[in-house]
């Protein structure tokens, strides 16, 4: 080995601690206290064994394996919900970035949320009229008293969740919002890139597959407390809650978490 290399160190270490030479599978080394080496003998012949039965019967043929989906796609056969706003990339842009703001600014002290927001939006060259217009919209629903459970203490924003549904489906995301407490679960999604439906009922039924699929993975995990499901749409804003009934007939209740 080089000089001061690691190896030279640590021979020169064990020299100085009284390392004495000792033989190795790869040679002469050093060695501290008793040392002990196995014999060298040949495997030994344990002679014919008879192989269980089921080493001769062919594995099962499996199915494809269940595709992973999001629970915003799980409803992909109602057609595409599309938001009446401006053109498409422009709609997702201004939605990923309110729901930035409102994934962040829950976690800053309120006399700061404006200033943060322009930082944070500006760090993604949004300025002028566009981040005043996102911040205002993301402070206007932080400060609305309905909705000061949500964003409160003890609530947890991008709650990891994985399922697998009745009908074998795997469904993987994240909750936008979630408040646990002793006697319920209160989940909450965004919904930044379009206006509110008059009522409940109205909601696509894209969005009541992914919210069921949220109410029917977090029964397995709190079997105990009731689970509310609710819709933020930022144009408002407005605070939907989800009726039970509405999801349990878009999604059956037995999913596996």
């Amino acid at each position: 080995a080089s000089e001061n290399s690691w190896w030279d160190r640590v021979r020169e270490g064990m020299v100085r601690a009284g390392g004495v030479t000792c033989e190795t599978p790869f040679g002469d080394g050093l060695a501290i206290g008793k040392t002990s080496l196995a014999a060298r003998t040949g495997a030994r012949d344990r002679g014919a064994v008879d192989a269980p039965a089921w080493v001769r019967v062919a594995a099962i043929v499996e199915g494809p394996a269940p595709e992973a989906l999001a629970p915003s796609r799980l409803a992909l056969t109602q057609g595409p919900v599309m938001s009446p706003r401006a053109d498409a990339r422009a709609r997702f842009r201004r939605g990923a970035l309110i729901h930035g703001l409102l994934q962040r600014l829950p976690d800053v002290a309120p006399q700061r949320r404006a200033r943060a927001a322009a930082a944070w939006l500006g760090a993604r060259a949004v300025n002028g009229a566009d981040a005043a217009a996102y911040a205002a919209e993301a402070l206007r629903v932080l400060d609305d008293p309905a909705f000061a459970a949500v964003f409160g203490p003890g609530s947890r924003a991008e709650a990891p969740i994985v399922a697998t549904l009745g009908d074998g489906v795997v469904v993987r995301g994240s909750i936008d919002r979630m408040v646990v407490d002793a006697t319920r679960v209160l989940l909450l999604d965004y919904k930044t890139d379009r206006p509110p439906p008059d009522r409940a009922e109205d909601t696509p039924a894209r969005i009541l597959a992914q919210m069921a699929a949220y109410r029917a993975a977090l029964a397995m995990v709190f079997p105990d407390r009731a689970i509310h499901a609710a819709l933020l749409w930022t144009d408002g804003p407005t605070l939907m809650a989800l009726p039970p009934a509405l999801l349990d007939a878009v999604r059956p209740a037995d999913a596996r978490c």
